[in-house]
């Protein structure tokens, strides 16, 4: 199993514990632009295997403003 914890700003705080790939986070994004840290580790029932994983940042949030134009 692994432990999924994200860190919105105010340090890290599990998520969830997931045994299935392509976790999605449920957590409905922010009005501003900003950047969410996820971290994860293996568990083997209830201890933790290993080391934490490095951060991945993920830029969330905001308005989409495009600077370019499809054109047909």
């Amino acid at each position: 199993m692994l432990q999924i914890q994200v860190d919105r700003g105010q340090g890290c705080v599990d998520l969830a514990y997931d045994t299935t790939p392509s976790y999605t986070d449920p957590h409905p994004f922010p009005a501003t632009f900003t950047t969410w840290k996820y971290r994860a580790i293996w568990r083997v029932g209830d201890s933790q295997v290993g080391f934490w994983s490095a951060e991945m940042g993920i830029a969330v949030g905001g308005k989409l403003v495009p600077n370019f134009h499809l054109q047909h």
